[in-house]
């Protein structure tokens, strides 16, 4: 065989086996690519689930038997710290400390105008106050011999036209803010019981008959020594009934005037120099008493 033909048979060979090796290469690939599709049926990949969108933050309900929640916590309201009990001012407006049942305290001195609206009622001693005191703006309704009982029916208040009428008939024909009150004095041969409840039954009817009014309440006035060892008009009576006083301002809710700790010595009596016949006050010491309310004033704080 010639030198040529050898080359062309060598190169047919050489031909043959490279397209060979390219099948053999191409079958492999495709067995590879069916490999993988295979496993991927039998094993799939997990879709992933979506996203939510977020919602707007929103509070679960409470059941209405779950505890309160801890203090200072989220759910705690914001309050404001308000009185826990009555407000009390004084006539230029200056905030009082007070308690039923304790005498009114010492406050700046007032003029006649806050007592415009103001009825006194009682007996001789208001009377005297009318007279000889000095606080003109208020009307007064007083007469000798008034008690917590015949207050209602004694016939003293002159109504015009000849007609004279009760305290309490005469009280109810105009509206006040403040009722200051004096009785005590004819009462204290009584049982103390009775007082109080006579006088209890009177506080119920002004509020009745004057709803707007704030009640005020005097101690009732210490006697001179030498009237207290004459009779019933002693001292150790009139500390009593003052004591069912302090109990009707407490159990009632009114204001207690307390005249007498103002007016008596060292041993609870009336100076002699203040009174002609050991009871009423001379000229000066109505004077006295009424400084000492302009002094004293107290109203409460209606809402």
């Amino acid at each position: 065989m010639s030198r040529s033909n050898l080359i062309r048979l060598s190169l047919f060979r050489l031909l043959a086996i490279v397209i060979m090796l390219a099948l053999i290469a191409g079958s492999f690939y495709v067995y590879r690519a069916k490999a993988h599709e295979d496993i991927a049926l039998e094993n799939p990949e997990p879709t992933p689930e979506a996203t939510p969108e977020p919602t707007p933050y929103s509070r679960s309900p409470i059941p209405p038997d779950a505890a309160p929640p801890a203090s200072n916590s989220d759910l705690d309201p914001i309050t404001e710290d308000e009185p826990s009990g009555p407000v009390f001012l004084a006539a230029d407006g200056t905030a009082l400390s007070y308690t039923w049942g304790e005498s009114v305290p010492a406050s700046t001195q007032a003029d006649d105008a806050w007592f415009a609206d103001a009825a006194f009622i009682g007996n001789s001693l208001c009377d005297g106050l009318m007279l000889f005191g000095t606080i003109s703006e208020a009307k007064f309704y007083c007469a000798q011999s008034i008690n917590v009982q015949n207050i209602y029916t004694e016939k003293c208040i002159n109504a015009g036209g000849g007609e004279y009428i009760s305290i309490t008939d005469a009280l109810e024909k105009e509206q006040y803010n403040k009722i200051f009150i004096m009785l005590g004095i004819n009462e204290v041969f009584r049982d103390p019981d009775w007082f109080y409840e006579q006088y209890a039954a009177l506080i119920d009817h002004l509020r009745e008959t004057e709803p707007d009014a704030e009640i005020y309440i005097h101690s009732i006035l210490p006697v001179t020594e030498k009237k207290s060892n004459s009779g019933s008009y002693n001292r150790a009576n009139v500390i009593s009934f003052n004591e069912q006083i302090i109990k009707l301002c407490e159990d009632k809710n009114v204001f207690y005037i307390d005249v007498f700790s103002h007016f008596a010595d060292a041993e609870g009596y009336l100076p002699a120099e203040a009174s002609s016949d050991g009871v009423h006050l001379n000229r000066a010491y109505y004077q006295v008493w009424s400084d000492y309310l302009k002094s004293h004033t107290i109203t409460e704080v209606k809402e």
